[in-house]
């Protein structure tokens, strides 16, 4: 994968930001998290492939997660959702693609088990919210033939859905929420 610089220092951004919060996700003392964005070794490219973003080396073994994280403007609450891309423009594999095949497929494939939406501020500095969800439960919630609302990105035109942690609660999928004060220093 080749990126550019400033690919390279989102990249870099969001994995310090990222390397912060996951004592809140996974408290225990015994982890270790191995990012997978922007790497281009081989290992790292399958993690990538299978839809995962980093990997959790737990007491229990490794988790794949699948990850997102979004800087919100001064002044613009977190959206406090799961972005979910179903298409690009440029034809790459989507987080749903991924995750659907990994999910569905009778293959006993790697694929993300959990999956992490933060919203953090627009410097990377204070951790404003972070939802967790099991993956096989929000591809099941996506798949559950509710009509879903799609968003484009203007930036990329990439087509994407956005089920609110919220709704999905009150739907009965375990989502697992974290609002402030979560203020992570930098």
């Amino acid at each position: 994968m080749r990126t550019n610089l400033n690919t390279k220092k989102e990249i870099v951004k969001t994995r310090d930001a990222c390397e912060r919060m996951w004592s809140i996700v996974f408290p225990d003392k015994a982890h270790k998290f191995y990012p997978i964005e922007g790497k281009d070794d081989k290992a790292s490219k399958a993690f990538d492939a299978a839809g995962i973003d980093w990997v959790y080396d737990g007491p229990d073994g490794l988790i794949g997660i699948s990850q997102r994280t979004q800087y919100m403007p001064r002044g613009i609450p977190p959206y406090n959702t799961f972005s979910v891309r179903f298409s690009r423009v440029s034809g790459y594999d989507t987080e749903w693609q991924k995750r659907v095949y990994a999910l569905v497929s009778d293959a006993d494939l790697l694929k993300p088990s959990v999956t992490v939406q933060s919203f953090f501020s627009e410097d990377g500095s204070r951790l404003l919210s972070m939802g967790r969800i099991m993956t096989r439960d929000l591809i099941a919630s996506l798949m559950a033939g509710q009509p879903m609302r799609y968003y484009t990105n203007p930036q990329d035109r990439t087509k994407f859905v956005a089920p609110s942690w919220r709704k999905l609660k009150s739907d009965g999928y375990p989502v697992k929420v974290w609002t402030p004060p979560l203020a992570l220093a930098a």
